[in-house]
């Protein structure tokens, strides 16, 4: 479904990624995770094309380039970590602007019917009259969330993309669980998600695929129980790391230690810690 070619992002004579590929089909989530300043945001930017490239994006395997920009907002959407938005538009009218690719002046009474029924579903229904700006960094981010879902439910039959930047920032535990299982529910209907990752015990409960850089470089692709070994992680995080079955789910688990490299019975403690 979508397919990243040989990606190479310059600016100011600094190179900042290097030759990335990989795809993402439809019915996953790809993760895109790394250390700080690993490209995991610049990968993001340039292949939603915000920001310029070399290389080829395609999706349903047409140049993205060769949509135009009305019918790629119908299949494409985009949720970066923060918003510009600064006017007083209140939160049901911020959700209302991802249907604004379906009319020209007046919302139909289907839009309003699609941006109703995110709002709710996002918790926000509490809040629809209340000015945006004035919302938590939470309700905010649940907001722009709303907007980007209400902007792909169209009556195209192909998979849509969605493209998230650290969605779980600014969310407590319960609301970042419930975006990932959003997300996994969006996916699981045929349609592709690729997201910036930081958590990696949240990524290998939800991910299907990942993709680690570092300095601009893959450093290795595949299922979170392909990417997650010591040697890979300890060489891209550079600190030590026990990698273990989850307790109760069946993906791997990773713990992190900076003052003892000696972890063989952290599994019984870990146990005895969450039961």
């Amino acid at each position: 479904m979508f397919r990243a070619e040989d990606i190479s992002v310059t600016i100011r004579k600094r190179q900042l990624l290097k030759n990335i590929d990989f795809t993402c089909k439809k019915g996953e989530v790809t993760a895109l995770i790394g250390p700080n300043g690993a490209g995991k945001t610049t990968l993001l930017k340039a292949i939603s094309g915000d920001i310029p490239f070399e290389g080829k994006v395609t999706l349903h395997e047409s140049n993205i380039t060769d949509y135009s920009a009305k019918d790629l907002a119908k299949i494409k959407a985009v949720l970066l970590q923060k918003s510009n938005l600064q006017f007083d538009f209140k939160v049901n009218e911020v959700t209302m602007m991802g249907r604004y690719p379906y009319f020209s002046h007046t919302p139909s009474q289907n839009d309003h019917k699609i941006a109703n029924y995110y709002t709710n579903y996002l918790s926000l229904s509490d809040h629809v009259e209340q000015v945006h700006i004035s919302l938590s960094g939470g309700e905010q981010q649940r907001n722009h969330f709303a907007r980007v879902l209400a902007q792909l439910d169209s009556n195209s039959l192909l998979p849509k993309l969605l493209l998230l930047d650290e969605p779980l920032n600014n969310l407590d535990i319960k609301y970042q669980y419930q975006f990932m299982e959003m997300i996994k529910e969006f996916a699981d209907k045929g349609n592709s998600v690729i997201v910036v990752m930081h958590d990696l015990n949240m990524t290998a409960e939800f991910a299907n695929q990942v993709v680690l850089l570092k300095n601009g470089k893959l450093q290795a692709l595949g299922t979170p129980e392909e990417v997650y070994t010591t040697q890979i992680l300890e060489g891209c995080y550079e600190i030590p790391v026990h990698i273990q079955p989850h307790p109760f789910k069946n993906h791997p688990m990773v713990l992190f230690n900076l003052q003892n490299n000696n972890l063989d019975n952290v599994s019984e403690e870990i146990y005895q810690l969450v039961k």
